[in-house]
């Protein structure tokens, strides 16, 4: 007298049985997924670069060592980082927002949104560390090494070139465009800020606001002490005036 029922029976337990296999298999999925399984690792759609640490950031090849204030975040997959560079805090981080095609060297774009926004850019070794060092640059190429470093340095610099140990000091380079600099000038607070189409020549421009709102090409080894004799009554260089 039960027959009539054992076929119903039989497609409700065939139903509950295939639902909870599917949780189970998802849910295996979804934990491998969040630990890393390399089963998943190969995934087109997947943007992640983790960098904490101890363990090294092994977007496009690199193997750099993060600080411990550094945390996960995304990488564009057109960004290179070298070793111990893009160190940021947890909240604010050091090179994303937006950074794209970029190649960043060694020992770089360390500290708060140090090279955040930033496209188009190459900076090379120990350069672009300090609190939005270089922030929103664009299409500028940082010879380096140890350029652009300290508060807003080369903070949107665009269209330029920055040469050897330049542009050092707080906002020493800050909003300049379509400008080249050579080696070991415009370290000073303000230095050369605040300017476009116009080359400093080598080891020119050390002092603090000296060449700011330059509109005019500097020598090289010029306008170096705010005493000198190619420094006008308001203490700025001759050849920006």
């Amino acid at each position: 007298m039960y027959y009539g029922y054992i076929p119903k029976f039989l497609i409700l337990l065939t139903l509950v049985l295939t639902t909870v296999s599917t949780y189970l298999v998802a849910t295996e999925y979804y934990a491998s997924a969040v630990a890393g399984d390399s089963s998943s690792s190969g995934s087109s759609s997947s943007m992640r670069a983790s960098i904490m640490l101890g363990s090294g950031n092994t977007k496009n090849g690199s193997s750099g060592k993060a600080s411990v204030l550094t945390t996960t975040h995304k990488i564009d997959p057109t960004v290179h980082i070298g070793e111990n560079s893009c160190n940021g805090s947890i909240l604010v981080k050091a090179c994303n927002n937006g950074v794209h095609n970029a190649d960043i060297k060694d020992n770089s774009c360390n500290g708060e949104r140090a090279c955040q926004s930033s496209q188009n850019i190459v900076i090379e070794q120990r350069s672009c560390n300090g609190i939005g060092a270089c922030v929103k640059m664009e299409a500028t190429t940082i010879m380096g090494p140890g350029s652009c470093n300290e508060g807003y340095a080369c903070s949107g610099s665009q269209q330029s070139t920055i040469g050897v140990n330049s542009c050092n000091n707080d906002h020493a380079c800050y909003v300049s465009t379509n400008i080249v600099i050579g080696n070991g000038s415009c370290n000073g607070d303000y230095a050369c800020s605040f300017f476009s189409n116009v080359v400093i020549g080598n080891n020119s421009c050390n002092a603090n606001n000296v060449c700011a709102g330059c509109n005019g090409d500097v020598p090289d080894n010029a306008c170096n002490d705010r005493n000198g004799k190619d420094i006008d009554e308001n203490q700025r260089c001759i050849y920006c005036v």
